[in-house]
């Protein structure tokens, strides 16, 4: 899974890596005695459309693996830890996860065949629907966005530099994602790190590459809405909304919004 790509490779081998490509996509953790995952960037919460944990991470447990979270002596999932550290529908998922009475390697599954096993045919319907995605309505995300650089195309400002930082365009990739001040939010999520180190000349790149990486698309949603909501109120009223608030507001929304429309669980098999 580990091997490099190289011009001089055959085309079976360069056929080899894109597969490996598919499979890192899309294979999970099917839970043993989850010393072997990381209880937040790793794929193992039984759900095709969100796998990883989206709950902010607890500094106590920063570098935890899913052991964690398991009673040593029980083998059970520990009720008290997991109401504490995770959303209300993640506990649901993860309490819905079967835990082995012995001592089982945590191992990878294929969660798109029933078997758990993977095959091209659902590599391929796989791959067609993250395509779906992509091409989902991407191409005009943030034009009709009220921001300052939109206004001046509108002849509606003269001006388009940030009120705060004067030397930045206000676009929507800068007031949604690069404005420095909301570093705390994008910071609390280890889903979200790549934000320091990729680089987007447009919002919708950012979309999209939301999109392709898997990501939970409606959690980024809702904390950018929540960022623009803030903004508006703080232009428009005399509420108070410190940037510490952005997260929690945003993710009680979502929390809401996943039990309103409960996501598809994926039943791995019992070890």
């Amino acid at each position: 899974m580990d091997a490099l790509d190289s011009s001089k490779g055959s085309y079976a081998w360069k056929s080899l890596l894109k597969g490996r490509d598919v499979l890192r996509k899309g294979l999970r953790w099917q839970i043993g005695t989850g010393n072997a995952v990381n209880l937040w960037s790793d794929p193992w919460l039984p759900s095709t459309d969100q796998p990883q944990i989206q709950s902010p991470v607890s500094h106590e447990f920063a570098n935890a693996q899913v052991c964690s979270i398991i009673n040593p002596v029980t083998q059970c999932w520990d009720a008290n830890l997991l109401n504490l550290l995770f959303l209300p529908h993640e506990v649901l998922l993860i309490q819905s996860i079967p835990l082995s009475q012995r001592p089982v390697e945590d191992k990878f599954v294929w969660p798109f065949n029933q078997s758990g096993g993977y095959n091209v045919k659902s590599g391929y319907k796989f791959l067609s629907q993250e395509v779906e995605a992509l091409d989902f309505r991407a191409q005009d995300v943030g034009q009709d966005v009220w921001m300052k650089t939109n206004l001046v195309k509108r002849k509606v400002l003269m001006d388009d530099l940030c009120d705060h930082f004067h030397h930045d365009p206000e676009d929507v990739l800068h007031a949604l994602w690069q404005y420095p001040h909301l570093d705390p939010v994008w910071n609390s999520n280890p889903c979200w790190n790549f934000w320091a180190a990729s680089q987007f000349s447009r919002f919708v790149d950012l979309v999209q590459f939301v999109i392709k990486e898997n990501m939970s698309f409606e959690l980024f949603a809702q904390v950018t809405w929540t960022i623009w909501h803030r903004r508006n109120l703080l232009r428009t009223s005399t509420r108070k909304f410190p940037v510490e608030h952005i997260l929690p507001e945003a993710l009680g929304a979502f929390s809401a919004f996943i039990r309103a429309i409960p996501p598809k669980a994926t039943r791995l098999c019992d070890n």
